[in-house]
């Protein structure tokens, strides 16, 4: 794990998501680029300055939001014009991204949104593995992570590395959740057995639950887990969960950091 970016608009959110990249690029030796996006109109006329106007801002702004930030690690930032999505997807492709650490976007109304409506962006158009911050999380270091699998298979053996560096750098212990429901499926794929190889973990299942958000957060809390981690696959019943709904605009919650990594 050598570079991570972490993209901010300059919110107190992104301030949590930065302070635990950093955290991560110290144990791991990487290097940090941040990134800020902006779109400007169309320049005609008046507002053919407005795209320089508009970079100069967000140069200034992230001058200011990283005046008081301790770096200890090497740091990279980019004031960059264009949607975050389509800029994320370019950026972790050219300096060759390894993680994305974000915040989340906290509340809507009376309904927390944990992954909001960029982070949700991120994870289906991006193909970097992206850990998601909740809101006013107060960093942990990472000792005890949980990782939640259905009955899919594993078609690559690789998919974990990222979870593999974590569990390393920290020394921290793993937990293998198992869900088993009539909508996931029914037993753990023997595929499985390939990337767990050679990491220290227990292995638990869950078959009488009602919810899964539910079932997932209370099995975290209970073994008080700092992170939890979950494979999205473009079929599989868990990539219906990172859907955001437009009518309730509420999706999967957490209240620890997510780590979301794809298969391929």
């Amino acid at each position: 794990m050598k570079k991570l970016l972490v993209p901010t608009d300059f919110s107190p959110n992104a301030k949590n998501a930065l302070e635990y990249a950093i955290q991560i690029a110290q144990r791991t030796g990487a290097e940090i680029h941040i990134i800020h996006t902006f779109q400007a109109l169309q320049p005609t006329g008046a507002l053919v300055n407005m795209d320089r106007v508009l970079r100069e801002d967000g140069e200034a702004q992230m001058r200011s939001w990283l005046n008081n930030v301790n770096f200890s690690v090497p740091v990279t930032t980019k004031v960059l014009s264009g949607t975050l999505t389509n800029i994320a997807k370019s950026y972790t492709r050219s300096e060759g991204i390894d993680l994305i650490v974000m915040g989340t976007q906290g509340a809507s109304g009376v309904k927390e949104i944990f992954l909001g409506s960029h982070a949700s962006a991120m994870i289906s158009k991006t193909e970097v593995p992206l850990l998601a911050i909740p809101n006013n999380y107060q960093y942990q270091d990472i000792e005890e992570v949980v990782l939640a699998v259905d009955s899919e298979a594993f078609d690559n053996e690789t998919v974990l590395e990222p979870l593999r560096a974590l569990l390393k750098h920290f020394t921290a212990k793993l937990k293998v959740l198992h869900l088993e429901h009539e909508e996931i499926g029914a037993g753990v794929d023997p595929s499985l057995a390939a990337p767990l190889r050679g990491l220290d973990y227990s292995f638990h299942q869950l078959n009488d639950f009602r919810d899964i958000n539910t079932a997932i957060n209370d099995f975290v809390e209970s073994g008080e887990a700092n992170m939890l981690c979950m494979i999205r696959r473009k079929h599989s019943f868990f990539s219906q969960i990172f859907h955001v709904s437009a009518t309730r605009r509420e999706v999967f919650n957490s209240p620890v950091p997510l780590l979301i990594l794809h298969a391929s």
